[in-house]
């Protein structure tokens, strides 16, 4: 079985109507792996191959983590939402403990951004690795 590691997908900054676009968020048919919108189960971002990338692998749990708090920076929530400071300490269990950690939020009146890192080999959907750590 291979080791667990981490995979980082997005942001994804758009209108939250084209977010419940659910066709557009299913990891079916060809388009899937073209698909920007966050999908249905975080799980299936791992089908998403070209949305895959080496610089987005991790096996340190750290590297991660601050690639979580670099999004969040660069794409700061509207109001008051948890930081990526307080949350680090919750996300790492939940990393090492196999669960993914996804963001969601508005980052003004009318947009909202989504990123995520997925944990691999997933808990929850048996897919293959789109890209193992090197």
């Amino acid at each position: 079985m291979q080791a667990l590691h981490w995979h980082g997908y997005g942001p994804w900054t758009g209108q939250p109507l084209q977010r419940e676009d659910e066709k557009h968020r299913r990891s079916a048919g060809p388009q899937a792996d073209n698909a920007a919108l966050p999908p249905m189960q975080l799980g299936e971002y791992l089908t998403r191959r070209r949305a895959t990338s080496a610089d987005r692998t991790w096996t340190n749990v750290d590297e991660a983590l601050d690639w979580l708090a670099k999004r969040a920076a660069e794409h700061p929530p509207y109001g008051s939402y948890v930081s990526a400071e307080d949350s680090r300490g919750r996300d790492r269990e939940q990393l090492h403990g196999g669960s993914d950690v996804y963001r969601q939020y508005y980052t003004g009146t009318s947009s909202m951004t989504a990123f995520a890192v997925v944990c691999c080999p997933h808990a929850h959907l048996l897919v293959p690795c789109p890209l193992p750590p090197s």
